[in-house]
């Protein structure tokens, strides 16, 4: 049985389900879009539901095919290269020698390798400032001499309160704050403390402009070849209504769209999540491994099945954050590895090149 919903809007939209020895409940929601206080009427997408004979594949085809055909146009923008990426190692700047061990074990082609902290400033202060770090910079020369691919963590909504790029890129007039769910009252940029991580929307078409400026000089400056982009997954509706025709959910999908017009099509995605309004575009989206509870996370390692890179693909694979190969697995995904893994299996033996 699958249900699903053809909506390109990608309005709030919710599916609980519960299972149980007796009875299995299903409920499907759709939610008006906020701010609520002047809604008369409440309006729902159309949900649908079917079974199917056969695998789960069958029945995930419906969705699959609309999926495909709707975005086509975006997904072709996924470059080639993507495809190869078997391996990720999340540990630039990392050394030529390092890079060099990684080069005799694996193909160079299949590697991405990652930094969480490509900038300047510490992670997570002074955002939107996507100054590069030299020694980043160096690595990334070396890694492509290597035949290595790379890639780098920005964030797609996050800045902090008062950073030094403040007045330089106005962002107290640019960004649109995220609201609370069923509150009225949104926050002001003063209910926030100095240096404050602040999560804006990117239903502001000028924080899409100047997120997509500044991803292109990120890339320019350093020759990345991917960008991650933090939160891009998570975000939903946080009461700015409706922004130059644009509904809440699909304030994402432009973002990541306007920044792939920006840095080129030879740039990749990855993201937190597989979601709808960023399958388009990513490739590599980041699933933990510690996300949600105990027993759905037992339950996942059993019954999950690669969903995600069947109904985004065919060149999408799930990256598992954090250790657990049978996850990797399960989902169809990429576990990452690092260079202690290497020296610890390597020994003084050797291992074949993979």
């Amino acid at each position: 049985m699958a249900i699903w919903a053809q909506d390109s809007f990608f309005r709030p939209k919710y599916l609980f389900w519960q299972n149980t020895p007796l009875v299995f409940h299903l409920v499907w929601q759709t939610r008006n879009i906020m701010p609520f206080a002047e809604k008369t009427e409440a309006t729902s997408v159309a949900w649908r539901l079917n079974c199917f004979r056969g695998s789960w594949v069958a029945a995930l085809e419906p969705y699959h095919d609309w999926f495909q055909k709707t975005f086509a146009a975006d997904i072709q923008t996924r470059p080639d290269w993507a495809r190869r990426i078997r391996v990720i190692v999340p540990q630039l700047p990392m050394s030529e020698e390092s890079m060099k061990k990684l080069a005799a074990v694996f193909d160079p082609g299949t590697v991405l390798l990652h930094a969480w902290a490509a900038r300047k400033p510490a992670f997570d202060t002074e955002l939107p400032d996507f100054t590069p770090r030299e020694d980043f910079i160096k690595s990334v020369a070396v890694a492509h001499q290597l035949g290595f691919r790379t890639s780098a963590y920005v964030t797609a909504v996050c800045i902090n309160k008062d950073a030094r790029v403040t007045e330089e890129y106005h962002l107290r007039e640019l960004v649109l704050l995220r609201g609370r769910l069923f509150e009225e009252k949104k926050p002001a940029w003063d209910d926030y403390r100095a240096g404050a991580i602040v999560y804006t929307d990117p239903l502001s078409p000028s924080w899409r402009k100047l997120h997509a400026r500044l991803m292109k000089e990120f890339v320019e400056k350093t020759g990345v070849d991917s960008l991650y982009e933090d939160c891009a997954g998570t975000w939903g509706d946080f009461g700015d209504g409706i922004v130059d025709g644009l509904q809440p959910l699909q304030g994402t999908y432009y973002l990541l769209k306007e920044t792939r017009q920006a840095v080129g099509p030879n740039v990749a995605f990855s993201s937190e999540y597989h979601v709808e309004r960023t399958a388009p575009f990513v490739t590599w989206a980041l699933h933990g491994t510690t996300w949600g509870h105990e027993p759905f996370l037992k339950k996942r390692i059993v019954r999950g099945r690669p969903v995600n890179n069947f109904i985004w693909g065919p060149d999408v694979l799930t990256w598992i954050h954090g250790n657990s190969v049978d996850l990797a697995d399960a989902l169809g995904g990429i576990m990452p590895i690092s260079s202690l893994w290497l020296e610890a299996t390597r020994g003084g033996g050797g291992l074949p090149r993979l």
